[in-house]
């Protein structure tokens, strides 16, 4: 419904009410504006209102043709739509209820899907509500905002032992994998993930400074990682090694690395250790070092200081000798 009305200023006031949308109002000098400007807007929401009435799969392929751009892996976007597209039911997007998101959430964890996925999965759902009430002008609520996410499970401190790491490197020598031993060495030098170790150009190395340039991590941000003396040997060494633009060109992607990292650590007698596991374990050696959260944090990459905490393992008797 639309109103307009001349307002104390001599100006006409043009409001627009319409259920499910958020009210609009706008101030015009002359009555026409204000009509001109209520017909395109009536117009817009009526479109708008319409098009809410597509289904839970349109949406989330309206969203993937028209967010795919802002994701730095689009793959997983993808992944994660496909798995709200399968489990939820697939009717009118303003039909969806908190019920059908919380029957989901429960229906994943009987499954045996993690916590952590899970909560991906609502947070991207909610991300598509969000897009879909501001910039589509759905006239929808944000239904997963009524639903609980699931309990987060206790932080990974998984540690690689010494023999462990024995075996690893025994295994790569013995079946001639001489760069997965040395992307586990730099990955426990250095505090990098594993796609930023993959990643790496050798124009990012700059061995007058002792450092390596990421222009783009995880969290978004760029950093320059330092480099102990072990790892400015192995990098020094790689660089002569290496023909290519990039420091690692072993694998095409991080899915072929991941598949000879487990087939070496099966093949070592090694189990439950993930590549990720030696990024922990470098955190923890530079605490053991005596750095403190913001210096590991700015080696590291880590934005929040409560994600360091786990690699901390203060003791009460330690902090009486502070004390």
């Amino acid at each position: 419904m639309a109103s307009i009305y001349r307002a104390p200023n001599k100006r006409w006031k043009a409001t627009i009410r319409k259920a499910g949308f958020k009210s609009r109002s706008k101030t015009f000098d002359k009555f026409k504006e204000a009509q001109q400007w209520v017909k395109q807007n009536e117009s817009s929401l009526e479109k708008a209102g319409a098009e809410s009435v597509r289904t839970l799969a349109e949406v989330l392929k309206k969203y993937a043709d028209e967010e795919a751009a802002r994701y730095r892996s689009p793959r997983t976007m993808h992944t994660t739509l496909r798995s709200l597209g399968t489990h939820l039911p697939n009717i009118s997007f303003p039909e969806i209820t908190s019920q059908h998101i919380a029957h989901f959430r429960d229906k994943r964890l009987s499954a045996g899907t993690s916590p952590s996925t899970i909560r991906k999965e609502l947070n991207l759902l909610s991300k598509v509500y969000d897009v879909a009430q501001k910039e589509w002008l759905y006239p929808v609520a944000n239904r997963v905002r009524e639903v609980r996410r699931p309990s987060e499970a206790p932080a990974r401190t998984r540690r690689p032992s010494k023999a462990e790491l024995a075996a690893i490197q025994a295994e790569c020598i013995r079946s001639n994998n001489p760069a997965i031993w040395l992307m586990v060495e730099l990955a426990i030098e250095t505090g990098m993930r594993q796609g930023e170790l993959l990643g790496i150009k050798v124009d990012d190395v700059d061995l007058k400074s002792r450092t390596i340039h990421l222009a783009l991590t995880k969290n978004g941000s760029a950093r320059d990682v330092p480099l102990s003396e072990k790892a400015f040997s192995l990098i020094s060494n790689q660089l002569e090694e290496t023909a290519t633009s990039k420091l690692f060109s072993n694998w095409q992607s991080g899915d072929g690395f991941r598949s000879t990292f487990r087939r070496v650590c099966h093949r070592a007698g090694v189990s439950g250790l993930r590549f990720h596991d030696f990024r922990h374990e470098a955190a923890s050696r530079l605490f053991e070092k005596g750095l403190n959260q913001f210096q590991v944090a700015a080696i590291t990459g880590h934005k929040s200081l409560h994600s360091l905490q786990r690699y901390t393992h203060l003791k009460a008797v330690d902090l009486v000798e502070l004390l």
